[in-house]
């Protein structure tokens, strides 16, 4: 069956706690997209695997491609949450990854990066959309939330220290 419309895909990407999950439900619900937000997927594994293991990412990013590919070939847009943490050499990879099947069937690819001030992330962790009472199951590891937030101050989680931007349909 033909597509009518090419679909599109809307990459929020940023660090934890700062809204990604929030502002995908509003975009979903304002748009009528499909939302794959990062926890679904990471939920589901981390039933099996704990998170940031090799058999983790061996089921992660594999089941969240499956998921994108899908979506485009059926012709489904597609709004998807991811935190990247940009100083980690896969970072690239992935968004390159999970844009391509949306290129390869005529779609469009929107990239929009969420930021916001430490304190304000801290304050939004513990809300009805953060991990800790969102969350399906306690066997994510046993790592501070200050930690999971970038309050270590060892990962760069935004783009902003990056001068090689490699998307050219980016909203901040």
């Amino acid at each position: 069956m033909p597509i009518a419309e090419p679909p599109r895909l809307i990459f929020i990407f940023g660090p934890a706690a700062v809204g990604k999950m929030t502002v995908g439900q509003h975009l979903r619900d304002l748009t009528g997209f499909k939302l794959l937000y990062n926890h679904m997927v990471v939920d589901l594994v981390t039933e099996f695997f704990p998170f940031g293991t090799e058999p983790f990412h061996a089921l992660a990013r594999p089941i969240t491609l499956q998921l994108i590919e899908a979506c485009a070939t059926n012709g489904a847009s597609l709004i998807i949450t991811h935190g990247l943490l940009f100083d980690a050499p896969g970072s690239r990879r992935v968004i390159e990854d999970w844009s391509a099947p949306y290129h390869r069937v005529g779609g469009e690819v929107f990239y929009a990066e969420l930021s916001a001030p430490l304190d304000v992330r801290l304050e939004r962790n513990a809300t009805d959309n953060g991990p800790v009472t969102r969350r399906l199951s306690g066997r994510r590891p046993n790592v501070s939330v200050r930690w999971r937030i970038g309050a270590n101050g060892t990962a760069t989680a935004t783009s902003r220290t990056r001068v090689d931007m490699w998307w050219s349909r980016m909203v901040r």
